[in-house]
């Protein structure tokens, strides 16, 4: 009996301990590590949001950008860190893509991260060069039904998820295009844009300049529903395309072992941040919008994604190096 008391008066302890570490949380500046390079739209959004919680906590939150391997070695320095709520990761969809792209992870997204909350969310849009003679997405599939392999898709990198989505969308209409992989986004817009691909799939952010312009026509947003940064673009499934749902989310996640109190805490400072009108409308400005999610319901998105995009490198017969 002396036992038992004895560890419920631990665990008491333990609890309170934990509390207090929260009440005061945080005593010291923050790190928020981007797993990417400067300039990106990670890099922007987890600046605005760092500006943000510095000015509720009273504490720095310095952003840290640790691009390469696809986002691995930033998550690493991560997963390695103290567990106490002064290291944390702005990560991306692409994470979920990781088990399936690079089976030899130096750590496993499921159980050496801890999700607080996603804070954004954005669609990629169908994009087709100008000079592409299809005005929506049935005519493109006719058009690549009719010769297939003659249309030419810009991959931002084998196994990104542009290139797992585009992927999906074959699977989903039946056509077969050839896949060119180049080194980031930027390259395959560039390459939609001097003609030598047909088609990408990228955020509003990066194709609205191209569509405005009249270098480039968008077809359809990958999204359940119609994004705000181009309006009168339908849906893919409003295209015709079934069963087609794909985004791109961002999201907030601290190395396992991070005190619940501490993440409930981070969790509700974040949403206190997203609520800003002046933040909501940065985001927005930059095709993303913000979006929250609870801690269990973030941990059990990663799962799914996990699971659905291990299911199209399979179906898609993809062979990473």
């Amino acid at each position: 009996m002396a036992g038992i008391f004895r560890s419920f008066f631990l665990a008491a302890a333990l609890m309170l301990a934990c509390a207090a570490q929260a009440a005061g949380y945080p005593e010291r500046p923050v790190k928020l590590v981007v797993p990417y390079g400067v300039g990106g739209g990670v890099d922007s959004i987890s600046r605005l949001l760092a500006r943000k919680l510095g000015e509720l906590w009273g504490q720095s939150v310095v952003v840290e950008n640790r691009p390469g391997a696809g986002a691995i070695i930033g998550t690493q320095a991560v997963t390695s860190a103290a567990p106490d709520g002064y290291t944390l990761l702005m990560t991306a969809g692409t994470l979920a893509v990781s088990p399936s792209a690079y089976p030899n992870l130096p750590y496993d997204v499921t159980t050496d991260l801890a999700p607080i909350t996603t804070v954004a969310e954005s669609p990629y849009v169908l994009t087709v060069n100008a000079g592409v003679p299809a005005r929506n997405v049935r005519e493109l599939v006719e058009l690549a039904r009719r010769k297939p392999g003659d249309i030419n898709f810009g991959s931002p990198g084998k196994g990104t998820l542009s290139h797992l989505s585009f992927e999906l969308f074959q699977a989903r209409t039946g056509v077969r295009a050839t896949i060119v992989h180049y080194k980031g986004s930027p390259a395959a817009l560039n390459a939609l844009v001097a003609g030598q691909v047909d088609v990408v799939l990228d955020t509003p952010a990066a194709v609205v300049p191209q569509i405005h312009g009249g270098r480039a026509r968008g077809l359809a947003v990958s999204t359940a529903r119609r994004s705000d940064s181009v309006p009168d673009i339908p849906t893919m499934m409003q295209a015709g395309v079934e069963n087609y749902d794909v985004g791109i989310w961002f999201g907030l996640m601290a190395p396992a072992g991070t005190p619940d109190a501490v993440l409930d805490k981070i969790h509700a400072d974040t949403l206190r941040a997203l609520a800003d009108p002046e933040l909501a409308r940065r985001y927005a400005d930059q095709g993303m919008a913000t979006h929250t999610l609870s801690r269990q319901d973030f941990a059990a998105l990663i799962r799914q994604d996990i699971g659905k995009w291990a299911d199209v490198v399979r179906q898609a017969g993809i062979r990473f190096e």
